[in-house]
């Protein structure tokens, strides 16, 4: 995503203008970059990390989607200007990572087999800890 950002998002006749200029939305997809890179740093053994990188990934998606669309209503459909004018490969780099970051945190959610009480020490005497159905069954009865 840093990358496509710093690259070029439009194209006018070998000029290019990156994602950073004014009018563009890279920097929405470079403050998610960031904040998904942050919140894999810090919160990487918990499930919930996993759904605020999907969030992330999402509205870096539709930022560089507006631009794609956006960029296509400003050019047209004249054959002329379509020829020399054009989506950068910063804007498409930058919208197949976003893609990938939605898709990285969804199997990142899926994959996490952590149950709610997995911070609960494991047994003392070597056995295994408890499954969800024992602690269901167990959560009902009555202590002395």
């Amino acid at each position: 995503m840093l990358v496509g950002v710093y690259g070029t998002w439009v194209t006018v006749r070998g000029s290019g203008v990156p994602g950073t200029a004014s009018g563009n939305r890279g920097w929405v997809v470079l403050a998610v970059a960031l904040l998904a890179a942050g919140v894999c740093w810090f919160r990487a053994g918990t499930r919930s990390s996993g759904l605020y990188v999907v969030s992330a990934g999402v509205v870096a998606v539709a930022a560089s989607a507006y631009d794609r669309t956006h960029l296509a209503a400003a050019i047209g459909g004249g054959k002329v200007v379509a020829a020399s004018a054009g989506a950068g490969w910063g804007l498409d780099v930058a919208f197949a990572a976003s893609v990938s970051l939605v898709v990285a945190g969804a199997a990142w959610v899926v994959s996490r087999a952590d149950l709610p009480w997995a911070w609960l020490p494991a047994a003392v005497d070597g056995r295994e800890p408890p499954t969800a159905i024992e602690l269901a069954a167990h959560e009902n009865e009555q202590t002395l």
